[in-house]
């Protein structure tokens, strides 16, 4: 009984010091297998980085991020990314949907995740990649970021950009001693332009086009084409965020494959975000359409609302065939548009009735469409009576010569917006020029 009782302090002692050493163990794993981010904020991690003259990585993602989930644990804690990295920079991890996250997005206009910076010392921003990585990838990113010559990559596209030899069999294809690339835009724009077709290159590519603002569909179109996806590619996370993030391209395949494969993306992404971004690329589609006044995409636009299968997918069509006849100075249709607003659908948005009856007051001289208007203004006031309708409503009536009633519709706009302590001008110089002309 004495001998047990004795071997418990001397157990209990043991697996202190295993405890123990297996958790000193673990931290020095930790130090030396996966990078090192500073704890404080942006702000300081750009004083600590004046200090001690290193380059700044920002690593931007978040926790729905599938790309940024794997490259956490297959590519930041790989030891020699790691070791470059918090030897060379002061590493900084921001969550988008952090405040300062937020505001870092808008600053730099981010679009995709995940999205890496490379600062220099003073916070000039040297050197922007996005979309996974590999560790060779990261590696050459960093060796560009600092003006290290340890990268083959590096070598390759810093002084004159990456070197090609023209292929025998056809004259407009090229091949490159690399088969990734971190080259400027101009660079790889050039190495489209000359045929380069390597799918890594052309994703790669696309991101960067899209992220700059450039023309992306094409080269998006491209890759998938050339990546010849089949049914078990949609296991792969990284081939979902692509078709999620470019789902904005409704010419191009991507919007295909997202609607043929929607409920897979809605699983990872979720419904709301898959529609959200579903319906950003439709309203960018029917506005460039709507520049040229072509009806045929617009056609289109409304054919892919109907397959894609979106919550209150006939409102949508709604808010595209009205995008478009607004842009498109269609204001016969457009009004017809509005008139089916009011006849097809509940709660009706007073301010929606009231800019469009001002867009018709602004842009027709109709009498046909400026009474619809004053018929949109007359429900609009019955929802919520404010000064701004009934200054609209007394517009349109001294369009129509109805001097009597503008009148007094503009004095009671003149009163309501006193009352809530507002300056109307708009509706001051209506009621001068109706003095003036009677």
């Amino acid at each position: 009984m004495k001998s047990k009782y004795f071997l418990r302090p001397a157990i209990g002692f043991l697996m202190f010091l295993l405890l123990g050493t297996a958790s000193i163990l673990a931290n020095q794993n930790a130090n030396t297998s996966a990078v090192s981010y500073y704890s404080g904020n942006w702000e300081a991690a750009k004083d600590e980085a004046r200090r001690t003259g290193k380059s700044i990585f920002v690593k931007l993602w978040a926790d729905w991020c599938v790309n940024c989930k794997v490259m956490d644990e297959h590519v930041f804690t790989d030891p020699q990314v790691s070791e470059f990295y918090n030897e060379n920079f002061i590493n900084y991890s921001l969550n988008y949907d952090s405040d300062e996250g937020e505001v870092f997005a808008r600053t730099h206009g981010v679009q995709f995740l995940p999205d890496f910076f490379f600062f220099d010392s003073k916070a000039n921003l040297v050197l922007r990649a996005t979309d996974s990585k590999s560790t060779t990838q990261m590696l050459d990113l960093g060796y560009k970021a600092v003006g290290s010559k340890g990268s083959p990559l590096y070598n390759a596209i810093e002084a004159k950009g990456t070197t090609y030899t023209k292929k025998e069999s056809s004259p407009k294809v090229y091949h490159s001693s690399t088969t990734n690339h971190v080259g400027t835009y101009r660079e790889n724009l050039n190495i489209y332009e000359a045929g380069y077709d390597k799918k890594a290159f052309l994703r790669n590519f696309a991101v960067q086009s899209k992220q700059m603002g450039k023309d992306f569909e094409g080269i998006a179109k491209r890759y998938v084409k050339k990546a010849k996806w089949t049914r078990e590619d949609w296991n792969s996370p990284e081939n979902q965020q692509f078709l999620f993030e470019f789902v904005d391209a409704p010419e191009a395949k991507p919007m295909k494959l997202v609607l043929k494969n929607k409920e897979a993306l809605k699983e990872n992404y979720g419904r709301y975000n898959v529609e959200a971004r579903f319906k950003h690329g439709i309203r960018n589609y029917v506005l460039d359409a709507s520049m040229r006044k072509d009806k045929k995409v617009l056609k289109r636009s409304l054919r892919l609302i109907g397959k894609a299968n979106l919550l209150k997918s006939g409102e949508f069509k709604h808010e595209a065939r009205l995008s478009f006849y607004e842009n498109a100075h269609d204001w016969k249709k457009y009004a017809s548009e509005i008139n089916h607003y009011t006849k097809s659908f509940e709660g009706l948005d007073p301010v929606k009735l009231n800019i469009a009856a001002w867009n018709i007051y602004n842009n027709s001289s109709k009498k046909r469409l400026i009474r619809k208007a004053i018929k949109w203004c007359k429900t609009s006031m019955a929802i919520s009576p404010q000064y701004y309708n009934h200054e609209t409503y007394a517009h349109l009536l001294h369009k129509l010569g109805k001097d009597k009633k503008a009148k007094s519709a503009v004095l009671r706009a003149l009163v309501m917006a006193n009352r809530e302590g507002k300056v109307n001008t708009r509706a001051e110089q209506l009621a001068q020029d109706i003095d003036a002309k009677n």
